[in-house]
């Protein structure tokens, strides 16, 4: 794809650069400060990697996991409008992303308690029937297959 105009497709008054696209365009930001309250700490506008290597500095592990997360999530949205014309929400968009991150910290917390996530078939209660599915792709023989058991 050859970009003609370089301005943002979000706001159509900034180039779009690395910075703009995930951190400072009208259309998200304060979104995003909302997610990542620390970025309103900043009084220049800093561009991505001096603001990770901040964290960096201040050890501030939880705060970099989430900037990833969001320029992840930033990202995708800003693909899907290019390449698939789907105009996402950046509320939506950045609640995704971090939806992933708030699972992970809780299956740590149990983790670090001694909690072991169960894994494995369990009977159903009396008067339920239960199904039980899986299935195979072969990609090298052009063939699948699925099974059940009731």
């Amino acid at each position: 794809m050859v970009v003609e105009d370089v301005k943002c497709k979000w706001c159509k008054v900034e180039e779009e650069d690395i910075n703009h696209a995930l951190l400072y365009c009208s259309s998200f930001k304060e979104v995003l400060e909302v997610h990542l309250s620390f970025l309103q700490d900043f009084q220049a506008h800093l561009d991505v990697l001096q603001i990770l290597a901040h964290l960096v500095r201040r050890n501030k592990q939880g705060e970099i996991e989430k900037l990833f997360l969001c320029a992840w999530g930033l990202w995708y949205r800003r693909n899907q409008f290019l390449y698939e014309e789907k105009n996402l929400k950046p509320a939506e968009v950045l609640d995704n992303a971090l939806s992933g991150y708030s699972e992970y910290q809780s299956a740590l917390e149990n983790q670090q308690q001694g909690c072991k996530p169960h894994c494995g078939w369990q009977l159903p209660p009396t008067g339920v029937m239960k199904l039980n599915t899986d299935g195979a792709i072969f990609h090298d023989f052009c063939r699948s297959g699925a099974g059940m058991v009731l």
